[in-house]
């Protein structure tokens, strides 16, 4: 008798280890993978692909495993506490002096503990450790007992999710079944654990860097306001191509009035041909110029992208919040977030960050804000988008080449400063610091 009860206990474990293990791995499995891998397509793998590719099958094979899990717990229960703790209870009285009352009370929660514990290691947490590590090939392997189990359960199953359905709308919950949609956080974990799926560090970073798209606005990827070489919609054609031959753009804003009024942008490719066909005409600079977009400050860089690839453009002029000109912003830049520096006429004049071997760094004004702390290991904030510009709210002026300043137990000192922005910085820990380094 007790043989036969633990050979029931046993397939009952297994049945409902195969349930857990059915579910987790349900969830974790991905359509794609089993399209890719299933040698060739098995009866099993063209079940799961139905279910795997309908949100409401799945949503039901969920709940038969679910389900299948519940009925077998209540059998492991009820089998065990109607034989085992009458075979055990024998022994307590018989090597415990107990009464009869108290012998099999304690014997039914003895049996229940132990069996609570095998089947949380047996039939839990194993199997679902297993699905989790290999989520597609235990999601083909389990798919025909839970295709079985649900064709048995299938009303029951229908009955309760109907009840849960019920149970969602009253507080508001939608009820409706989707697909799985990752979070970023989730997709940054699988780009993390790559490395061993293929995917090399390169690679990598520049799925993170495009994730971080969504995080960045159009003010830290901007060129301010002051560097922003444009031209007057008045200007001569002829003087606009000297001042485009001097100068290290290809693209120009033209304004009307002011920078806080641009109304388009002349580009050397239509500039000169369009010299050389028409001399002796006149020529205005209205008739050259290519459209542009207008974005707030605050627009993401993937929401950019979108409207300058709607536009038609590659430049985009930043507005701040009362209506002027904040900055400009080009295709190349938002690129360049998830590339690395790109061949840009914007940028191809820019300073990058250096570190010398006394400690010291020469940061370029134009560098993010954002950036310092990857480079000096402190945070620096302020309204500025900009190093230079950090720099400059801070004197109150523009600096000049010499003057020092402290942030954060740094000296950092004005290296180059133009008309109207600041160049390049200096940057040294102080002297204060030092000691407590060389001890270190």
């Amino acid at each position: 008798m007790i043989v036969t009860t633990i050979i029931v206990l046993v397939l009952l474990l297994l049945v409902n280890a195969l349930f857990v293990a059915a579910e987790f791995a349900a969830v974790g499995a991905r359509a794609h993978r089993i399209t890719d891998h299933a040698h060739p397509r098995s009866r099993r793998a063209k079940i799961l692909l139905s279910v795997l590719e309908d949100p409401a099958r799945l949503d039901r094979y969920v709940s038969a495993c679910q389900l299948g899990i519940t009925i077998t717990s209540l059998a492991l229960g009820a089998v065990a506490g109607a034989t085992l703790s009458n075979w055990l209870a024998p022994l307590l009285i018989g090597f415990g002096g107990m009464q009869d009352a108290a012998a099999h009370s304690v014997a039914v929660i003895i049996v229940l503990i132990g069996l609570s514990f095998v089947q949380m290691v047996v039939a839990e947490q194993t199997p679902k450790s297993l699905a989790l590590q290999h989520p597609d090939s235990v999601a083909v392997s389990t798919v025909l007992p839970v295709a079985w189990a649900l064709r048995l359960l299938g009303g029951l199953v229908r009955v309760l999710n109907s009840l849960s359905q019920m149970i969602l709308r009253v507080f508001g919950v939608p009820a409706a079944a989707g697909h799985h949609l990752y979070s970023a956080e989730e997709i940054g974990m699988l780009i993390t654990e790559g490395e061993p799926n293929g995917l090399e560090e390169k690679e990598r970073e520049r799925l993170r860097q495009a994730l971080e798209l969504v995080d960045l606005n159009a003010r830290k990827i901007m060129i301010p306001r002051m560097n922003i070489e444009a031209v007057s919609v008045g200007t001569p054609v002829e003087k606009v191509l000297e001042q485009v031959l001097e100068s290290p753009y290809t693209r120009l804003p033209v304004y009307r009035e002011s920078i806080d009024d641009v109304i388009g942008a002349v580009n050397t490719r239509d500039l000169i041909p369009h010299l050389l066909s028409s001399i002796g005409a006149e020529t205005e600079l209205k008739d050259l110029l290519r459209p542009v977009v207008t974005v707030p400050e605050g627009m993401t860089a993937d929401r950019l992208i979108t409207a300058m690839r709607e536009a038609g453009v590659k430049l985009a002029i930043v507005k701040d919040e009362f209506g002027g000109t904040s900055g400009l912003v080009t295709l190349e830049d938002v690129l360049a977030e998830i590339l690395g520096d790109v061949a840009d006429e914007f940028s191809a004049a820019e300073l990058v960050p250096e570190r010398f071997a006394d400690g010291s760094f020469r940061l370029p004004g134009s560098m993010r804000l954002d950036e310092v702390e990857e480079w000096l290991g402190v945070e620096w904030e302020g309204t500025a988008a900009t190093v230079g510009g950090y720099i400059t709210d801070l004197f109150g002026h523009l600096p000049s080449p010499g003057e020092q300043v402290e942030i954060h137990s740094h000296v950092v000192e004005i290296e180059r400063v133009s008309s109207k922005l600041v160049v390049s910085v200096m940057v040294t820990p102080s002297l204060r610091e030092k000691p407590e380094a060389d001890h270190g």
